[in-house]
């Protein structure tokens, strides 16, 4: 079977075309970007070509993957990408009570409950649902009490208010629900309940002959059936329009050519996530006390010495202000220790001396704890000035550890002081324990071992969006979903080292032992563009480092373009920040706050409330302001352990 996909795998170096040929009875249909749906099979037991799979994921092709047999285990590969979608169980009389029942042919589950709150049965169409809900309505009508009646009339009193022309603008109060019809291209509707960010803009779409209200459960169903227009054009021969209803009154942008992405897709009914809250750690996350937090990241004894003495004033600076300063007022804060906090951080912004009976951050008290977590003085680290600045190397340097193939780097001169807070492990140990702080870290490969094997990768197009666009959750679910389709990938581990919201995105969908793996397994699949090399101009070595691209960046950040005006460059809007943002912001501390942790839920709660803004990057850095000292803090810190290093090294 001939196909432009086949021709697409073909056509590239070292894949088998003879495997290609195999691959290509597979198939299903035309793959032209006509047809939708459709997708190739894979037998996971005989499957051997990761490179294959790979490109067919490239270019955005659906794989339906075949494991074995009712009863058996399921096979392995070996790629996590293929791995992760194995099934949870194969016993018959589980598989029937773990996948939910199918509440319509076109919504398929996705190991989750569908909604009862739908009260669509399945295959019924909705004047059946309408019919239902009416016999329904008569019961309750004839058994109602006078009083219940009476709130009910009222009701429905308010509720006409949202019909009048003048009131066009006004939308339902929040605890009142209001389902959209979607109707699909084979004609069928689907109940399908809106968000707030949704509702803004759809409930305007609708004429008022196409709302109706439900007083007795005190709900919204808005359907262009509703009005005898609509039904009139839709019958008329002038009126045989192929378009969703639902996007009848949207404005044609001022480009001929340009076709929005329509808000409701069912990505959501597709993937069983209709309903479903997005998921944060805050299940996982547990709070820290600041003691510990302070003597991990800045080197504060967690216990001073008797002879330390407290020299701060505390009107001058509060314990609260102090934590806000950190970055950690979700923390956990021992009694009777809250001077000693004040009188740390004050003494940082203030550029005094640290004493060494409350701190080790100086020589001396640096060589101390070297000592004691067995780190060897001679190869802790070495101090690299290279073509991109300083460089801090962990645990050896290169002369001296030619049998690893990899090493462990910074920029930061405080990342790298923290270093001194971890026990002497192996290569591996010590980088999986720095990935779950959330610091941004270096790899840097020798000149030799490096090189790039891809001349290019595929990307998805960054999506346009029209001027004042409001977001949906919908749309942060297809955006979720491409997301974690790249950071699936083995480049995609990347952004486990980039540190801040990068990192935190890719932990929702990835784990930071991925990289040593990738690292013995033979390294990142390397673009030229993604390399960056790291020359030493005193001993004449060269390193390489494995960096994001900025379109990979972009997908992970969720950037759209948004069109202003004719002639003028469309700005960029994401749902999250972009490094550059981050970095100028008050959460990005080095490491992954508990400040840090409770943004990111709360951002996460406005998506699924429909509340979220995107913002362009100037307003992410506007957003993102916290306290100044903040900065102040972390300059002092890094001047201090800069120096602290330069003495001993």
């Amino acid at each position: 079977m001939s196909s432009p996909w086949i021709n697409y795998l073909a056509s590239h170096e070292g894949i088998d075309r003879a495997w290609v040929e195999d691959l290509a009875q597979t198939f299903v249909g035309d793959f032209s970007n006509k047809i939708s749906r459709l997708g190739t099979f894979i037998e996971v037991g005989k499957f051997s070509s990761f490179e294959v799979l790979r490109e067919l994921l490239k270019v955005n092709v659906p794989i339906w993957f075949h494991w074995c047999k009712v009863g058996r285990a399921p096979p392995r590969t070996g790629w996590d990408i293929i791995d992760k979608h194995a099934l949870p169980t194969m016993v018959a009389d589980e598989i029937i009570s773990y996948y939910s029942r199918l509440r319509t042919s076109f919504a398929q589950s996705h190991h989750s409950h569908v909604p009862t709150t739908l009260s669509q049965q399945v295959n019924k169409t909705w004047t059946q649902f309408f019919d239902r809900q009416h016999s329904r309505h008569a019961f309750i009508e004839k058994n109602e009490d006078e009083e219940t009646k009476a709130r009910r009339l009222a009701r429905e009193r308010l509720a006409m208010a949202y019909l009048d022309e003048l009131n066009v603008s006004m939308i339902p109060g929040s605890g009142t629900k209001v389902y959209a019809w979607i109707k699909f291209i084979s004609g069928s509707r689907i109940r399908t309940l809106l968000n707030g960010g949704e509702l803004k803009w759809r409930w305007k779409m609708y004429t008022p002959a196409a709302k109706q209200y439900n007083s007795h459960d005190d709900e919204w169903d808005v359907c262009s059936e509703f009005d005898d227009d609509y039904r009139y054009q839709k019958d008329s021969v002038h009126g045989q329009l192929d378009m969703d209803d639902e996007i009848s009154n949207f404005e044609e942008p001022f480009e001929e050519d340009f076709n929005p992405l329509m808000v409701p897709e069912d990505y959501e009914l597709a993937l069983g996530t209709t309903g479903v809250p997005l998921n944060t750690r805050q299940d996982v996350h547990s709070k820290q006390n600041i003691l510990e937090i302070c003597y991990n990241h800045y080197g504060l004894l967690q216990y001073p010495s008797r002879d330390a003495k407290s020299l701060v004033e505390e009107d001058k600076l509060p314990i609260g202000a102090a934590l806000y300063v950190l970055g950690e007022r979700d923390c956990i804060m021992t009694s009777g220790f809250e001077k000693y906090i004040q009188s740390f951080v004050l003494h940082v912004l203030e550029d005094h001396d640290i004493s060494p009976g409350v701190s080790n951050l100086h020589p001396q008290g640096l060589h101390q704890v070297l000592v004691d977590n067995q780190w060897d003085l001679s190869t802790f680290i070495t101090i690299m000035e290279t073509n991109i600045g300083t460089v801090y190397v962990l645990a050896g340097s290169p002369e001296s550890s030619k049998e690893q193939s990899w090493m462990i780097a910074t920029c930061d001169p405080l990342q790298a002081f923290r270093w001194s807070r971890l026990r002497r492990r192996t290569h591996t140990e010590t980088l999986n324990s720095l990935l779950w702080e959330g610091s941004a870290l270096m790899i840097l490969i020798s000149s030799a071992r490096a090189s790039y094997n891809i001349n290019s990768l595929l990307y998805p197009q960054l999506p346009y969006r029209i001027l004042n666009h409001i977001p949906s959750r919908t749309e942060y679910i297809s955006y979720v979903h491409q997301c974690k389709m790249f950071l699936d990938s083995p480049r995609g581990a990347l952004a486990l080292l980039a540190g801040g919201i990068i990192w935190c995105l890719a932990m929702d969908y990835s784990y930071p032992s991925r990289i040593a793996q990738i690292l013995d397994s033979g390294g990142f699949e390397a673009i030229k563009d993604g390399i960056i090399e790291i020359k030493i101009p005193k001993s004449e070595a060269t390193f390489h480092q494995y960096v994001l691209l900025p379109e990979e960046v972009d997908l992970i950040c969720g950037v759209y373009h948004i069109i202003q005006e004719p002639g003028k460059t469309p700005k960029q809007i994401s749902w999250w920040p972009r490094p550059n943002a981050w970095a100028h912001s008050g959460l990005d501390l080095g490491y992954w706050s508990s400040e840090c942790e409770s943004w990111y839920e709360e951002m996460l709660n406005r998506i699924n409330e429909g509340t979220a803004k995107l913002r362009t990057s100037h307003e992410w850095k506007r957003a993102l302001t916290r306290n100044k000292k903040t900065q102040k803090f972390l300059k002092k810190m890094r001047d201090t352990c800069s120096n602290t290093l330069q003495q001993i090294y």
